[in-house]
């Protein structure tokens, strides 16, 4: 048996061990990611690194599938050179209530509080967190107060991050969720790479493409 997982684990340790440009062939445009048709502006300060954007919303089981693989990436992965941020989708308005519920974590300086244990509530525990109201007492578990989470929930901050996350998501044409945009260029997913494994896989080599890193 351990001569059967040893047999697994060499190709994988070779492929993570390619420069990118070796793994330009696995990769291929149309097939494991696709061009946009128009750059997308950056959401950081220019001179950053590669952007990752992960568009995603609370409600999606694949995004919730894909988080504990993300996770790993961001804790022990992701390129030195990558910039990764998530961003929560409108692609139905149904889905707005969960961004706003997003930037108010965000406003409030509990996101790495809440962002899982969010997506646990909804899919593991069934909770409803669909309206402000089961929101607030979701937040209240962190010690938020009622007046502080409508300040934040209904502030002008917010609104503004909620339209912007709108705005970039319909300008990347995706059509579902989760999907990854890379440089503000590529678009890629679980759908299209094949795995969550893959997905991470294309992630590294197109950023290594955009940082110069992988020629």
């Amino acid at each position: 048996m351990k001569l059967i997982r040893i047999g697994l684990l060499v190709p994988a340790l070779l492929l993570l061990a390619m420069p990118a440009s070796a793994q330009s062939d696995l990769f291929l445009e149309g097939a494991d990611y696709q061009l946009l048709d128009r750059e997308l502006p950056r959401i950081t300060e220019p001179g950053d690194g590669v952007e990752v954007v992960e568009l995603f919303w609370y409600g999606c089981p694949h995004c919730y599938r894909l988080e504990p693989t993300l996770d790993a990436w961001l804790a022990n992965g992701k390129p030195a050179d990558a910039d990764f941020i998530r961003m929560p989708a409108l692609l139905n308005p149904n889905w707005a209530i969960h961004a706003q519920a997003y930037y108010t974590a965000v406003a409030l300086g509990l996101v790495d509080q809440t962002h899982g244990p969010m997506m646990r509530a909804i899919h593991e525990d069934r909770q409803r967190l669909d309206d402000a109201e089961a929101l607030q007492r979701f937040f209240a578990q962190y010690g938020v107060s009622e007046a502080d989470f409508e300040r934040a929930f209904k502030s002008f901050q917010v609104h503004t991050e909620v339209n912007r996350a709108k705005k970039y998501g319909q300008q990347s044409g995706a059509q579902g969720v989760p999907a990854i945009i890379v440089a503000g260029k590529y678009l890629t997913s679980v759908t299209q790479a094949g795995s969550p494994e893959d997905l991470i896989q294309v992630i590294n080599y197109l950023v290594a493409k955009e940082a110069g890193t992988g020629s």
